[in-house]
């Protein structure tokens, strides 16, 4: 995906002079959330010698080069920004919103789900409910 996108770039960089130009890339949001036990030594499902243990370098090097290519097609005096949304780290558990707004009497069920159930097809009570979350799939509830 990384790949095409900066293709993509390059070649409408190279078509015409511009005033703006941007890319976002979601790859590193992608990496890190998906494969951060991979590469993470310190992550508790960290399986030492797995086959993407590097995967992170590996992409941040592509990235990098990328970058740099196409950087080269921009005129000398362009100005350059690199920003992410977010930083990242390690993630040891979650905070889930809708879990925590029934706990604290913000969201109210109907029927209280006990496996997972998207939001949309959650029986809420909505005359009692003043938030809920509204995306995403809700965490597995308990039956107590």
């Amino acid at each position: 995906m990384t790949q095409k996108r900066f293709d993509v770039a390059e070649y409408l960089a190279r078509k015409q002079d511009w005033d703006f130009f941007m890319l976002h890339e979601i790859g590193f949001d992608r990496l890190h959330h998906a494969f951060w036990k991979f590469f993470d030594p310190n992550h508790p499902k960290h399986v030492k010698g797995n086959a993407c243990e590097k995967i992170d370098e590996e992409y941040y090097v592509m990235v990098d080069e990328r970058i740099g290519r196409l950087m080269e097609l921009f005129p000398e005096d362009c100005t350059t920004f690199l920003l992410s949304d977010h930083g990242s780290a390690s993630m040891k558990g979650a905070f889930c919103i809708n879990e925590w707004l029934e706990r604290v009497g913000y969201l109210v069920f109907k029927n209280k789900p006990i496996a997972k159930t998207e939001i949309e097809k959650a029986e809420i009570d909505w005359t009692k409910t003043k938030a809920g979350g509204g995306e995403g799939i809700m965490p597995e509830f308990s039956s107590t």
